[in-house]
């Protein structure tokens, strides 16, 4: 069942300084971001709402995130910054009119929520010459924890290095105790700023998540030498869906309701879109 995550107004804060300073090119100046993303959702909250409020960006909100509306909006206000989530860019990419948009005038994009596929990730950047940077994070983290360098080294298929003021380590999938060598699968645990208080009365799973300040985020990864992490598996049992997370066990109660249903279990199935 999802869990109410207490973030702090100095993890919402912290997180947003941690991406000014991550982007570079997007610190100075007039930038135009397009608020695609729900600012019910954690990726929203601090990608959108709180950046351009900390920064004094214009943020062009769109109420429903439909490929044309984006389009429009990034052809008539010339946006800058682009934090989306993979289904929004396949969408952009396979809208039937992207080539009588003019979108240029997009300098980056972040791209979150669930894994963005390789050829995505190059379809767009040649439709429109900005790097996509990939990252991570979790409701638990304010969310972001790492991103692939904006305009430095990225990897496909890998969801950068830390942030600022944020260590990431692989511990083993047993106890968790132990950090497991470079290269080697284990679980993704992160320290930093932007890590949550805790759960919302439930000390239980608090003290399961937060450990010696270090948070437990339940994927499964592996760093290689250049401290890029990539993530393999996941240890919840979660369908992400859209870049939101449904939990199977919310489903299942629902369908238990209809009397005419004896057995249920709800499953993800991979999709292109």
């Amino acid at each position: 069942l999802s869990k109410g995550s207490m973030l702090s107004h100095a993890n919402l804060s912290k997180n947003v300084q941690q991406l000014t300073h991550w982007f570079p090119g997007l610190r100075e100046g007039e930038i135009t971001l397009l608020g695609v993303l729900p600012l019910f959702h954690i990726f929203g909250l601090t990608a959108c709402m709180n950046l351009c409020i900390w920064r004094g960006w214009t943020n062009v909100l769109i109420p429903r995130p439909e490929p044309l509306a984006v389009l429009r909006a990034i052809q008539k206000y010339r946006v800058n910054f682009l934090p989306a989530v993979p289904t929004l860019y396949v969408g952009i990419l396979n809208h039937p009119q992207i080539s009588t948009f003019d979108l240029t005038s997009i300098k980056g994009c972040f791209s979150g929520a669930a894994p963005l596929p390789l050829e995505v990730i190059r379809a767009f950047e040649a439709k429109t010459g900005a790097q996509i940077c990939e990252g991570y994070g979790l409701s638990e983290s304010s969310p972001v924890a790492t991103i692939n360098p904006y305009g430095g080294k990225t990897k496909v298929g890998s969801i950068g290095i830390p942030l600022p003021d944020t260590d990431i380590r692989m511990v083993d999938l047993v106890d968790g105790n132990q950090e497991v060598p470079i290269g080697e699968v284990g679980e993704i645990t992160i320290h930093g700023p932007q890590v949550t208080q805790g759960y919302y009365r439930m000390p239980g799973e608090t003290a399961q998540a937060i450990r010696n300040g270090w948070l437990y985020t339940g994927d499964i990864g592996r760093m290689d030498e250049e401290g890029y992490i990539t993530i393999v598996d996941r240890k919840k049992d979660m369908i992400i869906a859209g870049g939101y997370n449904i939990y199977p066990r919310e489903i299942d109660e629902i369908l238990f309701e209809h009397p005419k249903i004896q057995e249920a279990c709800a499953i993800g199935i991979p999709d292109p879109y």
